[in-house]
């Protein structure tokens, strides 16, 4: 009897033997009744702990891989050139065409004097002759337009300006050269600081 009192004093039989867990993460819990123990608080405290933890992660790793997903198939900015000033404008890049199902150029052109019209031209230096391929025709103030390398620098050069026509060429994407080339069509118009070639791509 003396046993069974000590028992009951200290809540060590029937008040144990009715604890419950959560169904979730097997926290204790306690009723009217029993006893709390440091080290079943403390216990419950490390699953919370550990359960948030698991959950920040996941959530860290699934939005770690929309961003990568938004940026293999969105629009994704490559390189934003100042272009050089004077009678013509000039646009060094670096794009590997491999990398890149579309292109697109967005040109914004500071331009004075009587005529403020141009053409473009890609030039690849490294060709002694015929290195220029001019594609625009006549234009005027801002200019965008897009290119199809899909994907590969051994297709050939194809393209369509926003709102306007499309053009083609059969030198290939890796001939095309590095450099973009404004040439204003007025013989006393000159290109200003300012001039800009925004480039961006789609994967």
């Amino acid at each position: 009897m003396a046993n069974m009192a000590d028992a009951i004093r200290y809540g060590c039989i029937t008040r144990r033997n009715r604890m419950e867990n959560t169904s979730n993460y097997g926290l204790k819990r306690w009723d009217g009744g029993d006893r709390i123990l440091h080290t079943e608080f403390n216990d419950n405290w490390d699953k919370i702990d550990t359960a948030i933890k698991d959950s920040e992660d996941k959530a860290a790793a699934a939005l770690a891989a929309t961003t990568a997903l938004e940026q293999k198939m969105g629009l994704q900015h490559i390189q934003t050139v100042n272009g050089t000033t004077g009678d013509c404008s000039i646009f060094t890049y670096s794009i590997d065409w491999d990398q890149w199902t579309e292109v697109l150029f967005f040109l914004a052109p500071k331009l004075s004097g009587s005529n403020l019209t141009y053409q473009l031209s890609f030039e690849n230096r490294a060709m002694t002759s015929d290195g220029s391929v001019y594609f625009s025709g006549t234009l005027g103030g801002d200019s965008s337009f897009v290119v199809y390398p899909s994907s590969s620098k051994n297709t050939s050069l194809k393209g369509q300006f926003f709102g306007g026509n499309t053009f083609s060429n059969p030198r290939t994407y890796q001939k095309l050269g590095d450099r973009l080339v404004l040439s204003p069509n007025g013989s006393g118009t000159t290109v200003n600081a300012g001039t800009t070639l925004t480039i961006n791509g789609r994967k």
